[in-house]
């Protein structure tokens, strides 16, 4: 039945001039946000935010405010490798449970010897023993399926990361990317023994082997574009809130000033096309209960092409001024090949995605071989109802 647009177009209707008739409002809240940042004193942000009885994720500030950063002369030799991933998920109608993964990787070498290898490696699992988490200590287990299986995605790019840096780690200038955040935020509320597995004992090994190669110039970052977050705004909240602001009505309320507005929101006004914010530090409970000081990260926003994005470093990182000055640099150059977004990302998502032909070849190549045995199994009605349309 075609979808019945005159339902829901008067609504949108009165939401859009909504938007038109805030926006003037918006932008004069924006413009206060930012002469209150640019006046603030971090040292006394950090007092408040530490002695505050709060629940907002709230950044720690590390530079003084008003910094604006200007990118570097890149190197004339340096390489880009990044990684993305793709999966297949388990499918329950199916009597082999298994899932696909597969990873994309491309080494861009610019310079004196310039080169481009871009690859796929594609890894199934099956069975009991690779698709669940167990618990050493009881008869427990995790599925590897769903959220779970975003999470094992997640390490096993960061693995491949750590492998193919292993391999090219000469000295030459080396930016590590991955698309999305290098906090593990998905893990929260899992099993310990699942956090344990993944987390401490996969994901953080990964992590330490990058950072040992620290010093022949490798810088590992992650690249969040158009962020949602809403760290440094949140720190500002605190310094704006008033003391008993709950007993209050929201207009009078110092921090109803940054209601709904977002970290991009002043950082696209606030920064020049190019040129980098201060640093700043997570306190993510997943980072303070697991990550520790020495896997902590730090983030910086980043205005391209007229859009913020926001970059993840560990501490390694960002505490040398060299490296965090070439990720900004390399980063910069990245985008402009890319016409606005990392191009060493975008081609190793091509190289990771798992289209629908694929998807549907890899459906097929099972049902066959389950056909040359002689199996064959039941579906659901929902399923097959999905395949087949009767009127």
């Amino acid at each position: 039945m075609p979808f019945d647009f005159e339902l829901i177009a008067e609504k949108l209707q009165k939401a859009v001039k909504s938007i038109k008739s805030d926006d003037n409002l918006y932008h004069e809240r924006v413009d206060k946000i930012i002469d209150f940042y640019k006046k603030s004193d971090p040292k006394v942000i950090e007092q408040k935010r530490n002695q505050g009885n709060h629940k907002w994720l709230a950044a720690k500030f590390l530079d003084h405010n008003a910094t604006i950063n200007s990118p570097k002369l890149i190197p004339q030799d340096y390489r880009v490798i990044a990684v993305d991933g793709s999966h297949i998920d388990v499918d329950r109608h199916s009597p082999i449970k298994c899932v696909v993964l597969n990873i994309g990787t491309v080494i861009f070498t610019y310079g004196s010897n310039p080169s481009a290898i871009l690859n796929s490696s594609p890894l199934t699992y099956i069975g009991d023993s690779e698709l669940n988490i167990f618990d050493g200590n009881s008869t427990s287990r995790s599925p590897l399926q769903g959220n779970l299986m975003g999470v094992k995605r997640a390490v096993m790019e960061l693995k491949f990361l750590a492998d193919t840096l292993e391999d090219y780690a000469d000295g030459t200038p080396t930016l590590a990317l991955i698309d999305g955040s290098l906090i593990l935020w998905s893990i929260l509320g899992e099993q310990e023994y699942v956090i344990d597995q993944l987390l401490q004992e996969q994901f953080l090994e990964q992590l330490h082997r990058i950072k040992k190669l620290s010093d022949k110039k490798v810088i590992l970052a992650s690249y969040l574009s158009y962020p949602d977050t809403s760290d440094v705004i949140n720190s500002l909240r605190i310094c704006l809130c008033n003391e008993h602001c709950s007993n209050m009505n929201p207009c009078e309320q110092g921090c109803s000033l940054v209601s709904g507005i977002r970290d991009r929101d002043i950082f696209i006004k606030y920064l020049p096309d190019s040129s980098r914010s201060s640093l700043f530090q997570s306190t993510s409970n997943v980072i303070e209960k697991y990550y520790g000081e020495e896997y902590g990260i730090n983030f910086y926003y980043l205005n391209i092409f007229n859009e913020i994005a926001r970059i993840e470093l560990p501490n390694w990182t960002a505490n040398n001024l060299d490296l965090l000055e070439l990720s900004h640099s390399l980063i910069i150059d990245q985008c402009n090949k890319g016409l606005g977004y990392p191009v060493s990302i975008m081609e190793s998502h091509e190289q990771a995605v798992i289209n629908t032909t694929d998807r549907e070849n890899f459906k097929m190549l099972l049902d066959r071989l389950l056909a040359e045995q002689g199996i064959n199994y039941n579906t659901s009605q929902k399923d097959r109802s999905k395949k087949y349309r009767w009127v």
